[in-house]
């Protein structure tokens, strides 16, 4: 084992927190659900809770972050920008954007630092 790289069980993989993010968007927002300003923070509780509660059965030595945006599709510009600091061997974040829907966007970040 190389001295850089860390134990399964005290790391995540992308693929690991990506699967989880994606159930958990489609599970509200598919191809043809129209926005709808009364029920926006509705969805994005959703999606944040159940990505944490997935995340967090991880059981890994983790804490987490899970940022969610919902905004009506009306052909203005958007734009998102991070900038974080942390121990790159460790540390990460997903970021998801549900590209299918032509009424809303959704964009979904997770971050992860090690405890």
């Amino acid at each position: 084992m190389d001295d850089f790289q860390q134990p399964e069980e005290t790391t995540i993989q992308t693929e690991e927190v990506a699967v989880i993010v994606k159930d958990a968007v489609d599970s509200v927002v598919g191809p043809t659900l129209q926005y709808d300003h009364s029920k926006v923070q509705h969805w994005i509780n959703t999606i944040v809770e159940t990505s944490m509660k997935k995340l967090t059965a991880l059981n890994k030595p983790f804490k987490f972050i899970v940022n969610c945006l919902i905004m009506r599709r009306t052909g203005a510009g958007l734009h998102l920008a991070s900038s974080t600091v942390w121990d790159i061997t460790s540390d990460n974040l997903y970021l998801y954007k549900e590209e299918s829907n032509k009424y809303l966007y959704c964009i979904t970040t997770v971050y992860w630092t090690q405890i």
